[in-house]
């Protein structure tokens, strides 16, 4: 982030109209899901597709960290190591899950933008200490981050 995280607190960051969010784009899912915003996210900031990455027939978020395939540009960072820049965090949450776009992070805080977990906040910064990042959504278990780089 070129301004101060703290500057954008509650802004809407990502441009869900550009090509990440799209079938062009490769997002092959559903438009408003949190799977389909963090798909298009490392693509809008990274330019990294990792919808390839993911088997074709699971688009629940709660087994993305198991099910990706890692490469050069995608690695996996355990729930231990901590949450970093550019990176998804996925969750399991009863049957499916959820996962979490973290922007940046700053003195003890990280900053993250999600979709359709609080309708009012989607795509909007949002603030957490770090060491409670795990626990954002009481009902979920951190399964690790996804690292796009």
């Amino acid at each position: 982030m070129s301004v101060s995280p703290e500057l954008s607190l509650g802004k809407l960051l990502a441009n869900t109209s550009s090509i990440g969010y799209t079938t062009t784009g490769g997002n092959r899912f559903s438009n408003g899901q949190c799977t389909w915003y963090c798909a298009g996210r490392a693509f809008e900031k990274k330019g990294i597709k990792i919808v390839p990455l993911l088997p074709s027939s699971n688009a629940n978020a709660g087994v993305w960290y198991d099910k990706i395939t890692t490469n050069a540009h995608v690695i996996k960072r355990t729930v231990a190591a901590g949450p970093t820049v550019d990176c998804i965090a996925s969750f399991k949450h009863n049957t499916c899950g959820h996962v979490v776009y973290i922007e940046t992070q700053l003195g003890n805080y990280t900053y993250y933008t999600e979709w359709n977990w609080n309708q009012g906040m989607n795509g909007k910064l949002q603030k957490v200490l770090t060491k409670n990042f795990a626990n954002i959504h009481s009902g979920c278990t951190l399964n690790g981050y996804i690292v796009i780089r």
